[in-house]
């Protein structure tokens, strides 16, 4: 009985999460760049992690560099960040 509970609970949230696949399948369907879900999801790493280093150099009161209109960031202020999150 626990069982079947548990795995009617698991069911519910595989459909749940299905639509999330079917999101993704549609994106690599349709755009240019991305190939493979896991190319989608490593360019969500890359500007999460962008981010998170844009804040601390905020928070830091590092200047922003800018190179040609875009941002251009620093790989020590990148190092230190990740040494210090540890």
């Amino acid at each position: 009985m626990v069982f079947m509970k548990e795995r009617e609970r698991l069911q519910k949230k595989l459909e749940k999460n299905m639509m999330f696949q079917k999101y993704l399948y549609k994106v690599v369907e349709n755009a240019e760049e991305f190939h493979e879900i896991r190319e989608i999801i490593a360019r969500y790493d890359t500007l999460t992690a962008t981010h998170e280093v844009g804040i601390y150099a905020r928070d830091k009161g590092y200047p922003v560099l800018h190179r040609g209109g875009r941002r251009v960031g620093s790989i020590w202020l990148y190092l230190e960040f990740k040494l210090l999150k540890v």
